[in-house]
């Protein structure tokens, strides 16, 4: 008897693991999607207003793939990240990557997570003939799952701020935040 009452418990308990582990996958994928929200976004705040300002310059980069920068055209450069399943950084395509193009296969394939950062004027939204706010620029971390294959055909359709306004697939997480330009030296 009442190895029968052990026997219906342990059964009743492995019906749960499969529910368990699903909740502890998307934990740590949340977990893994704020940490790279938070390192993209702070590598934005820690950039040169200058290096910030659509047109400014064609490319401006620095040695290190966590610092650089680049912008044309209202757009981030389009530098696409590679995280691996813990979140860590493990390569960069395009823009001025120190990463050669036979590190891509290896990236690939042991990546989880793609993000880019994407930029836009602010527009001032009482005045009709959409005047641009020179000091402020809006920003937006987009991040996938490289493993969701829909969501990844949705993240290579987003070019710019704009197109966050267009049916953007759920599993495309994006994070969006202003940058004042802020100058004390006057």
């Amino acid at each position: 008897m009442a190895l029968g009452v052990i026997a219906i418990a342990f059964i009743a308990m492995m019906g749960m693991l499969p529910v368990g582990m699903s909740v502890y996958r998307e934990s740590k994928d949340s977990s893994n999607e704020n940490w790279i929200f938070q390192v993209l976004q702070a590598k934005v705040l820690a950039t040169d207003w200058k290096k910030l300002m659509p047109g400014a310059n064609d490319s401006v980069s620095s040695s290190s793939p966590s610092t650089s920068v680049a912008v044309v055209d209202n757009v981030y450069h389009q530098e696409v990240y590679f995280y691996d399943e813990e979140g860590r950084f493990i390569w960069q395509e395009g823009g001025n990557s120190p990463f050669n193009s036979s590190d891509r296969a290896k990236a690939e394939l042991a990546s989880i997570y793609k993000a880019k950062i994407i930029n836009g004027v602010m527009k001032r939204p009482e005045i009709g003939n959409g005047n641009t706010v020179t000091n402020v620029r809006q920003f937006a971390v987009i991040l996938v799952n490289v493993n969701n294959k829909s969501a990844m055909t949705s993240f290579d359709t987003i070019r710019n701020v704009s197109d966050l306004g267009v049916k953007v697939h759920k599993g495309v997480r994006t994070r969006t935040f202003v940058v004042n330009k802020m100058d004390s030296t006057k």
